[in-house]
């Protein structure tokens, strides 16, 4: 049995995460989630704990509602120690594991939050990006450190979704600001007229009518023009991109693409962030995209990328592996 104390939410942002809790049974029927997230939830699936106790720790947890000891524990983000009475994980036999969701220096409640139990080292740290790797592992004594890209939900699958791709471009996340340069370039390159575009670059949202219209648009659009930023990082976008069978276009973010399995002109488009750096240059940029004719090729190829190396599945298959 494996136990999982896990604490995100639905957002546009956490799909993966949520798709992983929904779709995890399907893999392996003795896991449990334990979290805020799910406290007094009604008719709550089997593989869920519906009541939480902030009070009680994670031992208390399972001697009541588990019964057993677990094989592997997994704490979903560490953050979510802070929900949870005092632990003494020396006491458990079973491994430790845990996913770390950004980069070590910005996840400092994180680490804050360890410093709240009794911990051991963990048998493996899952971390999504390649970016501050060494503060991780001086932070966080493990025996390995598993790369861990972020993946896309399976609610962007193309396959099981299919839409008519009436739309050339998607442009979408948040305002770029220093780090993701190219966001605020390209809706700024994409004013000018004659481009089939939509624009979603907005302030992060948690409504249900905004997440489901990104998806609807990002279904419905050819290419995805989108920035991981200049610290080289994978973001959610690019996975899911892929799986609507919507072409990224992006700066070259170097190492975290490549062993991704990203190749320019082979399942995305590429560029230097450098040598296009104005509104004019990407407005040529979008031009030239849009009059290609290997679409279909860069597409299919995207595709079969995100549903081998970048979906939900793949990342619970990953992590059995390593837990069992």
């Amino acid at each position: 049995m494996i136990f999982v104390l896990q604490t995100s939410k639905p957002h546009y942002r956490l799909r993966s995460y949520a798709d992983l809790v929904r779709r995890f049974p399907f893999h392996y029927n003795k896991v449990l989630f334990y979290g805020p997230m799910y406290d007094g939830m009604k008719d709550a699936p089997p593989h869920i704990i519906p009541f939480f106790h902030p009070g009680m720790s994670l031992r208390d947890v399972i001697d009541k509602y588990v019964g057993e000891e677990p094989e592997a524990i997994w704490l979903f983000s560490s953050s979510a120690l802070s929900k949870v009475g005092r632990t003494d994980f020396k006491q458990f036999k079973a491994p430790l594991f845990l996913l770390f969701t950004d980069a070590v220096s910005w996840d400092d409640e994180r680490l804050a939050a360890m410093k709240l139990h009794d911990m051991k080292p963990f048998k493996a740290v899952f971390h999504n990006y390649l970016y501050k790797l060494d503060d991780l592992k001086s932070a966080l004594l493990s025996e390995k450190y598993i790369h861990y890209p972020c993946w896309s939900a399976h609610c962007y699958d193309f396959e099981s979704n299919p839409s008519s791709k009436n739309l050339e471009f998607l442009i979408s996340g948040v305002p770029g600001g220093a780090e993701y340069t190219h966001r605020d370039i390209f809706a700024a390159a994409a004013k000018r007229r004659g481009l089939s575009v939509q624009n979603q670059l907005g302030q992060r949202t948690n409504e249900a009518e905004d997440n489901e219209r990104f998806r609807l648009d990002l279904l419905r659009s050819k290419y995805s023009p989108h920035d991981g930023g200049i610290n080289g990082r994978l973001v959610p976008r690019y996975a899911e991109s892929c799986f609507a069978r919507s072409v990224i276009l992006s700066p070259d973010l170097g190492e975290e693409m490549r062993s991704g399995g990203f190749e320019n002109g082979k399942n995305c488009l590429l560029f230097d962030r450098g040598k296009y750096s104005t509104p004019d240059s990407c407005r040529r940029l979008l031009e030239e995209t849009a009059a290609r004719r290997d679409w279909h090729t860069l597409a299919d190829n995207a595709y079969d990328l995100a549903k081998t190396r970048h979906c939900t599945d793949v990342r619970i298959r990953k992590f059995l592996e390593t837990a069992l």
